[in-house]
């Protein structure tokens, strides 16, 4: 760590595999490796507890940086860029050719920078910073998105509570079959559980508490994760009275043609509302979930790409 918190020297794979603190635990999940690149289509179910559900679908690219590459060369990089994002959805039909660009710092303080593409008004806007405590219309918040966490590291004074043994969702190869219909896999209130394995395994332990004078829907969060791949497996989501309010929980399996562990899907789930937001599934209308490692260029993360995205 620098003298500001911040991770030195990434090589790109697991930065601190034992760590003696909770800060240098938390850079394990904020600076985690998924590759050099990546494609994946992607879908997004927001669950109402009466189990209505409001499905969203998109096209995903993302391009690593300096210190996040392994095994291509790297990119010029002065501006310091951690990753590129572009994201194109592609369903419902009145949302049908958003496209996000979003880049990404090394530096955590950093805000990202979004350009967003409209089709209504076929131009690119520049999309206003979303902080880490941001909310769109799910159960997540931003510097949750896309996986545990995200956010600012030094927002939150990080606990490093040792290793235990849970019950926790792994190897779920059979989460999401290929014919299985919405209403199979999302129930009102909860997943459909005959598509879920458990196992009992050790985990690490990092809680986060955040810092007097910041402002966050969270006020302490607890989460779990993987004891060799460092990846999250299930997250407590406290509210600003102390009162357990969300949970997250990823389905991860091991790619043995990758080499590496993916997630079949995610959830953030409201304990008191019931509603929940599942990432994954959609095998009947997504053929293929994520592709890493494809030799993407630089080409398709500018912004006059992204003007080209309507043409």
């Amino acid at each position: 760590m620098d003298e500001n918190g911040i991770l030195q020297g990434f090589n790109g794979a697991i930065a601190i595999p034992t760590p003696k603190n909770g800060l240098e635990a938390i850079w394990n999940v904020r600076r985690m490796y998924l590759g050099d690149d990546a494609k994946s289509l992607q879908c997004r179910r927001l669950v109402s507890p009466s189990g209505k559900i409001k499905k969203t679908m998109w096209e995903t690219m993302v391009l690593s940086y300096g210190q996040a590459r392994l095994k291509s060369q790297p990119f010029p990089n002065p501006d310091k860029i951690f990753q590129k994002m572009r994201t194109l959805t592609t369903y419902p039909a009145d949302e049908k050719g958003l496209d996000f660009l979003s880049f990404s710092y090394m530096d955590d303080s950093r805000l990202e920078d979004t350009w967003l593409f409209m089709p209504t008004l076929r131009r690119v806007r520049r999309a206003p910073a979303m902080t880490n405590g941001g909310q769109l219309d799910g159960e997540l918040t931003m510097d949750e998105n896309g996986m545990e966490f995200r956010g600012t590291v030094n927002n939150w004074d990080w606990k490093l509570h040792g290793k235990k043994e849970m019950y926790v969702a792994y190897n779920c190869y059979d989460m999401f079959p290929p014919d299985a219909e919405d209403e199979d896999e999302c129930w009102p209130k909860d997943l459909n559980p005959e598509r879920i394995r458990y196992e009992l395994h050790r985990v690490w332990v990092v809680e986060g508490i955040l810092k007097e004078g910041l402002d966050h829907p969270y006020s302490r969060r607890v989460s779990y994760y993987d004891e060799d791949a460092w990846q999250p497996v299930l997250g407590d989501r406290y509210d600003k009275r102390g009162n357990l309010w969300r949970m997250y929980e990823a389905y991860g399996f091991a790619d043995s043609c990758t080499k590496m562990r993916m997630y079949a899907g995610y959830i953030y789930m409201n304990l008191e509302s019931g509603r929940y937001e599942l990432f994954g599934g959609c095998r009947n209308l997504l053929p293929t979930t994520t592709v890493y490692d494809t030799g993407l260029d630089e080409s398709p993360f500018t912004v006059q790409a992204l003007r080209k995205s309507g043409r």
